[in-house]
């Protein structure tokens, strides 16, 4: 079923929301360190106005420091620490291109920090620089190993997908073989890599001679989100000696992700996942068992490293079990938890706009308008996709309610942005009754080599749930998109759909 709440990522998969929700993993505070007396008042000074926001104070203080010529082989730890105070400052200020040229400028310094390093490449995503990313990804290993092997996957997915856009195919294939290599180690373990050896895949099939190193990679692939993929896609599967068990690679996922929470019992992220892993088996009560087990120790302050980060998505594993129960008020509940946290740093939108798609398909859309005004405040902003779910969201609640007039803002925001969620669009469009038009979206998405394999899960059959739920605001429009012929016979064209033996994640 194609419901509102399909655009909710699996936690093995959470895409960025912003360069705060970027970094927020991939790079630490800048530390102070012990500098030359004759530089700790304008260090200092600096440093203190870097803190409060103020970068042009913090510029004055700092520049003198950052321009000084004292060895161009090797940064000092005063210099270090301007560096880092002034570009932590002006990307918290959106001056993404200052604070880019300081970063390019700290590392072309003998022994810039890691988090400098770390910056840069960020901030090459950010800015949309691909082939300066790419050339700053294959330096890092040399220059800042640990700091690149601990940078999170939504940054290099950022860049793969930069790279493509730009049809940079041998950057790309080199960017995959780097990631590939044990330079990358991502904190979700080898299969956090499984989606960029899809796309290695990918590329070398569309080779004459890269059917063997196409099948060598696919054949790496445990991870259910991504075997999915493969499977629907008329070139990958064509490569595979069998069709994809899932319920078997989730249950060999599951254990593997369970072997990984014990190993890292200070970590919360890992339990989080394995909850993922028995929603898709089936086993919601399981899985809330498993989160509620671990409520005290999430009140404990030093009780997990990435407390700060893996909260708000714990309260999120706890809103989807519930929810997958059909518990609507202890979902209702543990969504407005996750909503009061702050996220990677910034205001929260994840589980603010899981908040309101509960509430809009178990009946209460007024209140899911409720909950999504807090996005008046200019500091809750998100990423171009972030930006479409938000107008999805608040759309499809409109659209309940009756309410076409106030609907039709977000569907006209949602078709100046088509590109940032093309799905976005075509869900919003079912919600306000348009089903022709998202017909269209569909059509051009199962005509599309690129977006075929995403296209075609839309139709696929899964396991039936323990819990049959509400359906969504939109299913009487998606079952009349399905009933047409045009659609029907773009299906077959394409491949084709499967039925897969796991519990599909749209809640």
């Amino acid at each position: 079923m194609r419901g509102i709440g399909r655009r909710r990522i699996p936690a093995r998969t959470v895409l960025a929301l912003g360069l705060a929700a970027l970094a927020g993993a991939a790079v630490a505070v800048p530390v102070r360190v012990a500098v030359p007396k004759d530089d700790v008042d304008p260090l200092r000074a600096g440093v203190a106005a870097a803190e409060r926001g103020d970068c042009a104070e913090a510029g004055r203080q700092l520049r003198p420091l950052t321009e000084a010529k004292i060895d161009a082989t090797r940064m000092d730890e005063a210099q270090a620490t301007a560096f880092e105070s002034l570009v932590s400052c002006e990307a918290e200020a959106d001056r993404d291109e200052e604070a880019y040229a300081d970063a390019l400028a700290a590392t072309r310094i003998g022994r810039a920090t890691g988090y400098l390093w770390q910056m840069r490449l960020i901030l090459e995503v950010e800015t949309r620089r691909a082939e300066a990313g790419a050339a700053t990804a294959e330096t890092m290993p040399k220059v800042q190993s640990e700091a690149f092997a601990s940078l999170d996957v939504s940054l290099f997915d950022q860049l793969d997908a930069l790279l493509k856009d730009k049809g940079l195919n041998a950057r790309r294939e080199r960017l995959l073989e780097l990631l590939l290599s044990d330079a990358w180690k991502p904190d979700d373990g080898p299969t956090a890599k499984d989606g960029f050896r899809l796309r290695r895949a990918q590329l070398a099939a569309a080779r004459p001679d890269g059917q063997a190193e196409a099948r060598a990679a696919l054949a790496e692939v445990k991870d259910p989100y991504w075997l999915q993929r493969i499977a629907v896609d008329p070139t990958l599967r064509a490569l595979l000696p069998a069709p994809p068990d899932l319920r078997a690679a989730t249950e060999a996922m599951l254990k593997l992700d369970q072997e990984a929470a014990a190993a890292h019992p200070d970590r919360l992220r890992p339990l989080t996942i394995v909850s993922g892993d028995l929603r898709a088996l089936g086993r919601p009560e399981e899985a809330l068992r498993l989160l509620q087990g671990m409520a005290a120790r999430v009140q404990d302050p030093i009780a997990f490293s990435d407390r700060d980060r893996a909260v708000p998505w714990w309260w999120d594993e706890i809103g989807r079990s519930e929810e997958a129960l059909g518990h609507y008020d202890a979902a209702a509940a543990a969504f407005r938890q996750g909503m009061a946290l702050p996220e990677a740093g910034q205001p929260n939108f994840s589980q603010t706009i899981n908040l309101a798609d509960l509430q809009t398909r178990f009946g209460h859309a007024r209140d899911a308008l409720k909950t999504l005004a807090v996005f008046a405040d200019p500091k809750r902003k998100g990423s171009p996709y972030g930006e479409m779910m938000l107008r999805e969201s608040r759309g499809c609640a409109y659209a309940a309610l009756g309410e076409t007039r106030e609907a039709a803002a977000d569907v006209a925001y949602a078709r100046a942005h088509e590109k940032d969620a093309p799905n976005g669009l075509a869900d919003l469009l079912l919600c306000t009754g348009d089903v022709s038009g998202a017909a269209a979206i569909i059509l051009r998405e199962l005509a599309d080599p690129e977006e075929r394999p995403s296209a075609l899960l839309q139709f696929c059959d899964f396991a039936d749930p323990p819990v049959r739920l509400p359906p969504s605001s939109n299913e009487r429009a998606w079952q009349a998109l399905k009933a047409r012929p045009d659609i029907k016979a773009a299906i077959a064209r394409a491949g084709g759909t499967r039925r897969f033996n796991i519990v599909q994640d749209d809640i």
